[in-house]
């Protein structure tokens, strides 16, 4: 048996490589792993669980890379086609946490006395999207650049499901748009693909999408990346809608 790798990439859990699995030791902060991830086993674009309990998870390795920031053609539309099975299943997650993860997120903010303007400004309205927001339908909930592995063949695997939920699939298709910053060619190819959206509604989710990002930014120990271009972008689009 081969000597056990730390993987650096990711935020909240500690991860390690051994041999062909990936293993996981939790970090819960009573917003994340609340999904039963035995559900998954039926889909093909997630890597075979092999072990889970309450603190840590193993899961077969996938060879490849992290999703390029510049999304091909065929990533976005083998994107879509994956969270089309995915949202249209029978899966039943842990009940919708955005509305949670946002208070959360806001409370750390407060405490560390973090005053953002734009933060300040969409707090109604951000509230007014929380209280209309569906619940119903099953949907990752994390999909940044890092949890989407692309092997030499071209297959996407989606991992690192510990912020799944029953939600609502403007968020997932808006944090795809967001998180890879598709500019309006590439947006019309992914969206084209999934099809059955809401152009109304997803404009409001680019906004929550945005405001969740900065708020965890900030209610983090260390800013893990920089928050201007979200917050130029949130400032946009809350001038826009």
């Amino acid at each position: 048996m081969n000597k056990i790798k730390k993987i650096e990439v990711g935020y909240t859990n500690e991860s390690y490589k051994q041999d062909n699995i990936f293993f996981q030791i939790k970090k819960k902060n009573g917003l994340n792993h609340k999904s039963d991830y035995k559900q998954l086993k039926n889909f093909d674009f997630v890597p075979k669980l092999i072990e889970d309990n309450d603190e840590y998870s193993k899961w077969e390795w996938i060879d490849g890379k992290h999703l390029d920031i510049n999304p091909s053609k065929n990533d976005l539309e083998q994107l879509a086609q994956i969270l089309l099975k995915l949202h249209n299943s029978n899966v039943k997650f842990t009940k919708s946490n955005i509305r949670k993860r946002i208070e959360t997120y806001r409370k750390i903010i407060k405490q560390k006395n973090i005053k953002i303007e734009i933060i300040e400004k969409l707090y109604r309205k951000i509230n007014v999207i929380l209280k209309n927001i569906d619940k119903t339908k099953p949907i990752h909930g994390d999909l940044y650049k890092v949890n989407m592995i692309k092997t030499k063949e071209n297959k996407i695997y989606l991992v690192d499901w510990e912020y799944s939920h029953m939600g609502d699939i403007h968020f997932e298709l808006a944090y795809i748009i967001e998180a890879f910053n598709l500019d309006s060619e590439k947006e019309k190819i992914f969206l084209e693909a999934y099809n059955n959206y809401d152009s109304y509604i997803l404009k409001k989710h680019k906004i929550l999408v945005n405001y969740i990002t900065i708020l965890w930014l900030y209610s983090q120990d260390k800013l893990f990346f920089s928050p201007e271009h979200c917050i130029k972008r949130l400032e946009n689009l809350a001038e826009k809608n």
